[in-house]
C-alpha cells in the first residue's frame, strides 16, 4: 500500500512537469538569452591537480538550435604548457 501511495504522489508531482509548452512561448523565453549567442574568448587560470596555477585560454560558442527553442553552449579550453598548446 505504501508503494501505491508513493507512486500516486510521484505522479501528482511529476505530471505537471510533462505539460507541453507551446513552441512560440518557448522561443520567446529562449530569445531573452540572445545576448549570449556568438563566440566568446578569454583567458584565465585554474588550479591544477597538484594545486599549481595553470593559465588557460578558452573559446565558448553559443548557438541557437531546434528552431530557436534551445541554446547549445560549447566550450574549448587550452591549458598553457611551456612551448606548446594542448
Amino acid at each position: 500500500m505504501k508503494h501505491i501511495i508513493s507512486l500516486i504522489m510521484l505522479c501528482a508531482v511529476a505530471l505537471p512537469a510533462l505539460a507541453q509548452v507551446s513552441p512560440s512561448s518557448q522561443v520567446a523565453q529562449v530569445k531573452k538569452l540572445d545576448w549570449l549567442v556568438g563566440t566568446w574568448e578569454g583567458t584565465g587560470w585554474v588550479a591544477g591537480t597538484n594545486g599549481a596555477r595553470q593559465d588557460i585560454e578558452t573559446t565558448i560558442e553559443v548557438q541557437r538550435k531546434l528552431g530557436g527553442t534551445a541554446l547549445v553552449i560549447e566550450n574549448l579550453v587550452f591549458v598553457s604548457t611551456p612551448g606548446q598548446r594542448e
